[in-house]
């Protein structure tokens, strides 16, 4: 909470500082120039303000999955863990919280500066948020296949190093896909199979599908703002609620409630309640 709100008043003050400034003259100009409904205030520290504050939601993200991780990592007790994916691995989770703070950083960035090395920021760290629980569906599904929570130290290294050099290339390609509609289909179609094996095992367990049911549900409504945003079917350039800032919202949830999600295999809903309990104690 603390890094959160530090941070938060860093670039409150910054902005304050260097109001009418214009501190980005002369940096590249973004990918996405004007792309966006959001009046651009060019003279500002900040200049798609809304868009930009609204990133705030993938750090939040990103500082609560490592809370998780570092927790998991130091504090659980393995007679207690059932078999569960990621709190039996950390890192997969500490890389989630890595790959957040990453996107939170670089999609303010962009939006800030609307300059170039931001918007390669915001681009490669996009795709990074949205595979990570495209990895964790993959790793169920190995998961489910050898009927193990276990993964041999090759296989979860391989999986993550393929993560990073596929995240290296977005961040480095020349060539950039700026709609994130397949990653989002692919995110889904991979849910769905690991999900498949899941409510057979778990048919008792409502919360584990109301996690993803909200999941999925926040993840299409935050794609169909991206897109009202981006054809300007739904555009009030001085409006205090953007749609693409709903989109920054509304998939930082979805992130969020997938990793709750993914978190909560091999707990009953008490267990699940009481060890989210135990581990923010902690």
């Amino acid at each position: 909470v603390s890094v959160f709100f530090i941070t938060a008043i860093t670039v409150s003050l910054l902005s304050e500082h260097y109001s009418g400034k214009n501190v980005w003259h002369g940096l590249t100009p973004s990918g996405d120039h004007n792309f966006w409904c959001e009046r651009n205030k060019v003279t500002e520290f900040i200049i798609e303000p809304m868009n930009s504050w609204s990133d705030f939601s993938f750090f939040i993200v990103g500082l609560l999955m490592m809370y998780y991780g570092i927790s998991d990592l130091f504090f659980n007790d393995p007679i207690i863990v059932p078999k569960n994916m990621l709190v039996k691995h950390p890192l997969l989770t500490i890389t989630s919280a890595i790959a957040n703070i990453f996107h939170a950083i670089g999609t303010f960035t962009n939006h800030a500066c609307r300059c170039w090395v931001g918007y390669q920021m915001d681009v490669s760290g996009m795709y990074l948020v949205i595979m990570i629980p495209i990895l964790h569906n993959l790793l169920h599904i190995h998961k489910n296949n050898r009927s193990t929570s276990h993964f041999s130290p090759i296989s979860l290294n391989v999986a993550l190093i393929s993560y990073l050099i596929l995240g290296a290339f977005f961040f480095f390609s020349t060539y950039v896909i700026e709609d994130p509609g397949l990653i989002v289909v692919l995110l889904l179609a991979t849910l769905g199979l690991s999900f498949k094996k899941r409510w057979h095992q778990e048919k008792g367990l409502i919360l584990h599908k109301k996690l993803l049911a909200f999941g999925v549900g926040t993840l299409i409504l935050g794609y169909s703002c991206w897109l009202l945003d981006k054809h300007r079917l739904l555009c009030f350039p001085e409006s205090q609620f953007q749609l693409h800032a709903a989109w920054h919202v509304l998939t930082s949830i979805s992130l969020l409630t997938l990793f709750l999600y993914h978190r909560s295999e091999g707990f009953d809903t008490i267990q699940f309640t009481v060890f989210i309990e135990k581990v923010s104690i902690l």
